[in-house]
């Protein structure tokens, strides 16, 4: 008895399961190309490898048959080259009963031949400098934030949060992704830019700068957790407390990032004032 012949009750019982399933032609190619590799393999007389388990003292035989036990891993690849045809079909079956996620994938798809549109009348972000409370007398980490924010306006700023690369591509082309990426990359750079001014601000006690700070980058539509808990411990250490609950409210949208830990961190801040 050969050594594929040995196996073959096992490869068969494989092989019934794949006939339940439906075989594409690129997938038949290959099967068929790696089952003559692997009968070439195992029936062809080899030279003995130097890891060969001789059997017996028969050493000329098994020289002469090439019986090894690296013969072995044709069977895991081929098993394993099958549990994998096993695998993409029935991913490609589930696929087929969920018509609308390939409705909404297609779509999107479509969105690589989508056409150029007109992108100058988007609601760009005007920035009035006059409300944010600039201070050519600061230095150390406000400076910085400053000269961030400062060099962040000279540019091209757009909110897309919320789209996808694919959404930018299909309602706007994708002659215009790039540009609009930056425009989107400079919005986020923005908002981490008045973050970092608002906390060095209130870290040397300008709590009334840091409000400004904070407050302007809420209007924006910032979603970063620590502007949200900051400008709750100003308002608090101010004697605001009324005032922390629409922060609260602001945050319990549905999108916004990590929206329980900071709903619980803002209402901690109004526990431990009262």
């Amino acid at each position: 008895m050969n050594y594929f012949t040995k196996y073959s009750k096992t490869i068969g019982k494989t092989i019934a399961i794949i006939t339940k399933i439906q075989i594409t032609d690129a997938i038949l190619f290959w099967f068929l190309r790696l089952k003559k590799f692997i009968v070439t393999s195992c029936l062809s007389p080899v030279q003995p490898h130097p890891r060969c388990k001789l059997v017996g003292s028969a050493v000329g035989l098994q020289a002469e048959k090439g019986i090894c036990d690296h013969h072995e891993y044709y069977t895991y690849i081929f098993v394993l080259f099958i549990v994998f045809i096993i695998y993409v079909q029935v991913k490609m079956k589930q696929g087929a009963k969920t018509p609308q996620w390939n409705q909404s994938f297609w779509s999107k798809e479509k969105a690589l031949t989508s056409p150029a549109k007109d992108i100058s009348e988007l609601d760009y972000l005007e920035v009035d400098q006059n409300l944010l409370p600039w201070d050519d007398q600061a230095d150390g980490a406000i400076q910085d934030a400053q000269d961030d924010v400062r060099e962040i306006l000279k540019r091209p700023i757009l909110n897309l949060q919320g789209m996808s690369n694919a959404d930018i591509k299909l309602n706007y082309g994708i002659a215009n992704f790039e540009i609009l990426s930056a425009c989107d990359q400079n919005y986020t750079r923005l908002i981490r830019a008045l973050n970092q001014w608002g906390e060095a601000l209130y870290q040397s006690e300008k709590l009334a700068d840091a409000e400004s700070i904070f407050s302007y980058a809420l209007d924006i539509g910032s979603d970063i957790s620590s502007t949200y808990i900051t400008l709750g411990k100003i308002y608090a250490q101010t004697d605001r407390i009324e005032q922390i609950q629409p922060l609260i409210e602001r945050v319990k949208k549905p999108d916004f990032f990590m929206r329980d830990t900071v709903i619980d961190k803002v209402t901690g801040i109004v526990r431990s004032y009262q």
